[in-house]
């Protein structure tokens, strides 16, 4: 009579170990810093962030009008990634000045192949020396961001856990994914570049916009850290 609670309770052990594996592995990124790099002290910085991609990718599993307000879902996931970078690089970052820019996809010449867990994927980075121009605005710092996708990401064996009635109040993740190059506009030289993956689980039946804010601000200190550039290491 006590063999059924003993198999549910190996399912639940089963299930848990492999969600929380999965997890693990999702959350993956890849950042390599040049061993080249040389900090210099960045007094009255300006940094230029460029969208490369057109429209950049949005996958989302959900309603975002409780975050995000009403609109076309894309759209507005879109808009909230582009405006909420500079409120977090501003914030984040030890830099004076913060903009957005594009039309610089010429300068990405020579290829950096980067191996991840189950794939190999190439980013496009500028040959050496190269000095971007953005017109009036001079930028010290270049950071550019390809291959994107944004929005929502579940678990596999979400469904698994409903049906064992496993705890299945963390189903969904925000997420985002992205290729970046950070440059150093001064001397023409790299800085760092990579894949980033952030997560950020939902907690209730729709995402908040804390959520959002929480996965932005994640998402940048990734990006910023590998080099020591977020204002927390300047007292280091």
């Amino acid at each position: 009579m006590k063999t059924r609670p003993l198999i549910n309770a190996a399912l639940f052990l089963v299930t848990a170990v492999i969600f929380f594996i999965n997890c693990a592995s999702n959350s993956h990124s890849k950042i390599v810093v040049s061993p080249d790099f040389t900090k210099h002290p960045l007094i009255n910085a300006v940094l230029a962030f460029v969208i490369l991609d057109e429209t950049p990718e949005v996958i989302y599993n959900g309603n975002v009008e409780r975050a995000l307000g009403q609109g076309n879902t894309e759209e507005l996931a879109r808009r909230f990634f582009h405006d909420r970078l500079f409120t977090d690089i501003s914030n984040e970052v030890d830099v004076k000045t913060v903009f957005s820019s594009s039309g610089v996809s010429k300068h990405l010449i020579t290829k950096e192949a980067l191996e991840l867990e189950n794939e190999i994927i190439t980013i496009e980075i500028p040959m050496n020396g190269t000095k971007f121009d953005f017109g009036a605005t001079q930028a010290d710092l270049v950071l550019t961001f390809s291959s994107i996708r944004i929005g929502t990401e579940t678990s596999e064996h979400y469904h698994t856990r409903v049906d064992h009635g496993i705890n299945t109040r963390v189903g969904r993740h925000l997420v985002y994914i992205s290729n970046f190059v950070l440059w150093d506009n001064r001397t023409g030289t790299l800085i760092s570049y990579g894949r980033v993956k952030s997560r950020v689980p939902i907690r209730g039946s729709e995402s908040v916009v804390s959520e959002w804010e929480e996965l932005s601000k994640q998402f940048v200190r990734k990006i910023f850290e590998p080099a020591g550039f977020l204002k927390r290491s300047r007292n280091k």
